[in-house]
């Protein structure tokens, strides 16, 4: 399990086993949002400004949301060597 909180402290991501990160209001506690990766989520992590949310997953990818809409913006691979 991971969490972080927005930069604005509005908001607080977790991820999970379950493959999801998902986005809570720090002030009600409610869930705004759920994002599926299918893989296990290791970390999340906000941009500085909060308009982007990464997740880190068990497989090396790394996926990249947009704050509001939560569409995706990015999903890295992990390179092998």
């Amino acid at each position: 399990w991971c969490a972080a909180f927005s930069p604005d402290g509005r908001m607080l991501a977790t991820g999970s086993d379950d493959g999801t990160a998902r986005v809570w209001s720090a002030a009600s506690g409610e869930a705004v949002q759920t994002l599926r990766s299918g893989r296990q989520v290791l970390s999340v992590s906000w941009r500085g400004d909060g308009a982007r949310l990464a997740a880190g997953c068990s497989n090396g990818r790394v996926l990249v949301w947009e704050a509001g809409g939560w569409g995706q913006a990015a999903s890295l691979e992990a390179h092998s060597e």
